[in-house]
Formats: C-alpha cells, sequence, structure tokens
C-alpha cells in the first residue's frame, strides 16, 4: 500500500474588525496613555490583535482586528476596563485582510498639531483607510477627529 501524503486544507480566515468610541474616566497624561499603550500592545501580541487607536481631548477611537475568538476577547476586556466610558461600537464586520498587521497597537494622541496642518484622517494613517472599506470607517474617524479636535463639520 502507497504511502498516504497528509494534505493540509487552509481555512479560510475571516478577520473580524471592530471600530468603537469611549471617553476616558480621568484625563489621561502621557504616563498614562503610555502604561496603556503598553498593556494593551504586549496584549494584542499574545493574543494576534492589531489596529490602531485615537485620543483626543479626553477620548477613544479605536479599530481593532484579529480572528474573532481574539477580538471578542479583547472587546470584553475593554468594555471591563474602568479607565474607559460610554463605549459605543460603531462598525463590526469581517474583512479578508488586516488593514494594520503591523501594529499590535499604532497610536496617536495629541494630534491637535496634526490636524491643524491637514485635517484629513487619511493624513494620520499614512493614506489608509481599513481595507475593503468602503469609506464609511474613513468617515467615522474623520467625525471624531473633527469633533474632538473642536472643529465644525
Amino acid at each position: 500500500m502507497p504511502a498516504q501524503s497528509t494534505v493540509y486544507k487552509w481555512r479560510e480566515i475571516s478577520v473580524r474588525q471592530v471600530v468603537y468610541v469611549s471617553s476616558g474616566t480621568c484625563d489621561f497624561g502621557d504616563a498614562d496613555l503610555k502604561a496603556l499603550l503598553d498593556r494593551a500592545r504586549e496584549n494584542n501580541r499574545l493574543s494576534g490583535v492589531t489596529g490602531v487607536l485615537f485620543y483626543l481631548s479626553g477620548n477613544f477611537i479605536q479599530l481593532i482586528e484579529g480572528e474573532v475568538p481574539a477580538v471578542t476577547e479583547t472587546l470584553n476586556k475593554i468594555r471591563l476596563d474602568k479607565r474607559h466610558r460610554n463605549i459605543i461600537q460603531l462598525s463590526d464586520r469581517r474583512v479578508t485582510e488586516r488593514s494594520f498587521p503591523e501594529f499590535q497597537m499604532g497610536f496617536k494622541a495629541g494630534i491637535e498639531a496634526d490636524l491643524a496642518r491637514d485635517p484629513n484622517f487619511l493624513a494620520l494613517t499614512e493614506g489608509r483607510l481599513p481595507n475593503g472599506s468602503d469609506t464609511r470607517l474613513g468617515i467615522i474617524f474623520d467625525t471624531f477627529l473633527r469633533i474632538n479636535g473642536g472643529r465644525s463639520i
């Protein structure tokens, strides 16, 4: 009987991509933001989650992405985190690839000067919209930046 070869069937991995906004329960200083970011990056490295986080005027907007169980677990941790309140999920969708695969947590804070130079979300993300985006997510991010940056829409 001939030796059977092993055939590996690669399952298609669907990436869950979630965008949410929240308000901080305190005024985050540089050290607070660094501690939050260091912990998030380590947790994301261990779970395979990637994404971006913006902090402006006491509010956060974050896009997280990864395999469904990892993103679900990350969102559960965020909801229990006492440093956030008023968490509103704006988007929850499946995409075929990550938008920010190289960022365990890309981060921007104190972006008022950046916004004054170019008030466009795309300028803050090196011209990238999330993969597969119908521009809706770009509008969500841009609206967040305009409202929290004190600019009219």
